[in-house]
């Protein structure tokens, strides 16, 4: 199959074979595709917990709560860099649009790279989340 950009071309060819490679192929500014690989990019750091609306951000520590509207923030920095990459020196104007943004951050929550339930974060009874730090109640 040919792609008209050289640089989605090779993404396609990184992409795993799965759903991803398929949404790939198209036009690489639909809402879909922005979100797919903003979620490519943040798939180890940002996870979504939909019972509490928030999420959670791994600071190479710990996971914390993130109150700033980072993901928000991350959804426009990822737009800016597939526009720059993608744009042939013009993107659609629509890419950075704030509905386009919020857009890739709504679809993002859902990505199952990100959703996360209660449960998943509280499998171990013995460990407990405090400030900047994790304890073990079993070690102390």
């Amino acid at each position: 199959m040919q792609f008209q950009h050289p640089k989605l071309a090779e993404l396609v060819a990184r992409a795993p074979r799965d759903g991803l490679r398929i949404q790939l192929t198209g036009d690489p500014f639909t809402e879909d595709a922005l979100a797919l690989r903003f979620s490519e990019r943040h798939a180890n750091d940002l996870r979504y917990l939909a019972a509490k609306g928030v999420w959670l951000k791994w600071d190479g520590g710990r996971w914390y709560e993130e109150a700033t509207h980072l993901a928000f923030d991350l959804a426009r920095q990822s737009c800016r860099e597939d526009a720059k990459e993608f744009g042939n020196g013009k993107p659609p104007p629509a890419v950075s649009a704030a509905k386009t943004i919020a857009a890739v951050e709504r679809m993002a929550k859902a990505d199952r790279r990100h959703a996360t339930t209660i449960e998943q974060w509280d499998a171990n009874d013995k460990l407990i989340n405090v400030d900047r730090q994790t304890l073990d109640l079993q070690t102390g």
